[in-house]
């Protein structure tokens, strides 16, 4: 079963659509009790979102209603109200109560038509019953409420978006590859990328067009500050900090979030890099045990570049020891298309971790640089190297 806030399981089209009526009728009652200047404040608002990442419109959504619920309360301009209505109903509208970017083959039919026909029959619905009803005050304050609703509901986007800003100023993170537009917004997918700095997983975060599930070793889980956040709205998969185990608890919950529809975020390699000879290491057997327990799962190879050599890399030295802070660093990230690794790789676990290599170093044409020489399997009866 699919977790209640993943974005496009039933649950989750059910609450968007019902903030997004509630929205859509702030929005009509504004208009009708202020007239020309909300409606073109609530148009200028809403402008915005066009370019907004999806995700992320649904956490502007929700930091707009707070300052609206103030505006309303104290009896705000009615420009004020119309701006931060219009980025509540942008915000909502432009996440999608269905989730529109549905992942479908090449081959498949054309689900776009039919879901942005769902979103304007929703809106349409909405604005002729607030027309027809929506006059007592008590109805505008539900509404209000209902709104509020996305701070339970998207709890992880509205935290995401307040650490945003200090992102962007550090690094100027850009992505490019087909993987960019043909990442599975719905269903189990897993992401495999290189490691080259600490920062890594928020690079990451940053591209993704859905909430991902990313494995971390317990070395930041146990800080005191970090393990509320990484427990409770991160939802990390913990990876012990050790050298040598019996047991490897976190691939069992990586198997678990993928079978709930999820986006599992891993770095095979399981190691910082940590030279300029280097650029990636072997990749552990942890992938290939997640990949031979869910085959059908898409993978999508990245390349991040621009990592190595920040201040949170190992380049001339451990992380952040004596070292100056990024200040709009560049940092390219290149996605490959998702692929199904075929069963006659799968059935082998050191040919599977080769292939893997070999689509991560792939993606690296994706930001301008030639893929690393092709990683082959050992030969027989010579010893394996690092």
């Amino acid at each position: 079963m699919l977790p209640t806030r993943t974005p496009g399981s039933p649950l989750d089209c059910l609450v968007m659509a019902a903030l997004t009526f509630a929205a859509v009728g702030c929005a009509v009652l504004g208009v009708r009790a202020h007239g020309d200047p909300f409606a073109w404040a609530l148009l200028a608002g809403a402008l915005p979102l066009l370019y907004w990442n999806s995700m992320r419109a649904r956490g502007l959504a929700g930091w707009a209603a707070v300052p609206l619920l103030l505006f309303v309360a104290w009896d705000g301009s009615a420009i004020a109200r119309g701006i931060f209505t219009g980025l509540v109903v942008g915000g909502l509208a432009r996440s999608g109560c269905y989730f529109a970017a549905f992942y479908q083959p090449r081959t498949g039919p054309n689900v776009w038509p039919v879901t942005v026909g769902q979103q304007l029959i929703l809106i349409g619905f909405s604005v002729a019953v607030w027309v027809e009803f929506g006059e007592p005050e008590w109805v505008a304050w539900l509404s209000l409420a209902l709104v509020l609703g996305l701070w339970v509901w998207c709890y992880r986007q509205l935290f995401e978006l307040l650490v945003e800003p200090v992102l962007r100023v550090m690094y100027r993170i850009r992505w490019t590859g087909p993987g960019r537009d043909r990442l599975p917004p719905r269903g189990p997918v897993l992401v495999v990328a290189n490691h080259g700095c600490w920062f890594d997983p928020m690079f990451m975060g940053k591209i993704l067009v859905r909430p991902m599930t990313p494995m971390m070793t317990s070395k930041f889980y146990g800080i005191w500050f970090l393990y509320p956040l990484l427990k409770y709205i991160f939802r990390v998969i913990v990876v012990p900090d050790v050298q040598v185990r019996r047991d490897a608890p976190e691939l069992r919950d990586a198997i678990a979030s993928l079978r709930r529809g999820e986006c599992v975020l891993i770095f095979p390699e399981g190691y910082l890099r940590r030279s300029d000879d280097k650029p990636l290491r072997r990749f552990g057997q942890g992938a290939w045990q997640i990949l031979k327990e869910c085959p059908d799962v898409p993978v999508v190879a990245c390349w991040v570049e621009g990592g190595w050599g920040s201040w949170c890399s190992y380049k001339d030295g451990p992380p952040t020891k004596n070292k100056p802070r990024d200040w709009g660093r560049p940092i390219q990230i290149g996605m490959a298309e998702p692929v199904v690794i075929p069963a006659d790789v799968l059935a082998d676990q050191m040919r599977t971790r080769f292939h893997l290599m070999n689509l991560v170093s792939a993606a690296r044409v994706h930001v301008g640089l030639e893929p690393l020489p092709p990683f082959e399997l050992p030969t027989l009866g010579v010893p394996e190297t690092e």
